[in-house]
């Protein structure tokens, strides 16, 4: 798999900036699965269920409305291709605030998870009565809600909830206040 962002904007004249990137990727079953996240500044790529990923900052004019998918020394078919629009904050679903309360007084680990259950810790701050944990996948769709009672400083989140590798939003929600976090599953 190559990412190049030789052309990808502003800061192409910067030599670190506009390098090409590179990793392998076989097919498997003379498949490539590929999930690309594309936003105003950033694209993130998975292939093969996460095996593969790829993540680069762009900074495109807003001519720029294409992308280009293609193979060296063979030819690609395309099975299957879904496109999804991001939804915008007025469109009934809210997007999550990332990183409203301080670094500090929260933490979610391990980042990035493998088989290992999610833990979210709370700093004494943090810990109110009542405890809600959402759980969006890289596309905006809610996987899940939990709902805790209680003046617990720890939640523990099963792995399996997760439905396949990439990167989800984590809302966290408490009577002392709110913040959305990242989270990266790679199995």
């Amino acid at each position: 798999m190559i990412f190049d962002r030789s052309a990808s904007g502003a800061l192409t004249g910067n030599t670190d900036f506009a390098r090409v990137q590179q990793a392998p990727l076989p097919a498997e079953n003379g498949k490539i699965r590929l999930q690309i996240l594309v936003d105003r500044s950033s694209i993130e790529i998975f292939a093969n269920g996460g095996k593969v990923v790829m993540t680069n900052l762009i900074f495109p004019d807003t001519t720029s409305n294409g992308m280009k998918i293609f193979a060296t020394g063979g030819e690609v078919f395309i099975d299957s291709l879904k496109i999804w629009k991001i939804k915008a904050p007025n469109s009934g679903t809210p997007v999550p605030e990332i990183n409203k309360a301080p670094a500090d007084q929260i933490r979610i680990f391990p980042n990035p998870a493998a088989q290992q259950d999610i833990t979210i810790q709370l700093l004494h701050s943090l810990v109110t009565r009542k405890f809600v944990c959402n759980i969006y996948d890289g596309i905006g769709n809610k996987i899940t809600t939990i709902t805790e009672q209680g003046l617990h400083q720890r939640y523990d989140i099963a792995n399996n909830i997760f439905p396949a590798n990439g990167i989800y939003l984590v809302q966290i929600l408490t009577d002392a206040g709110s913040t959305t976090r990242k989270l990266l599953i790679k199995r």
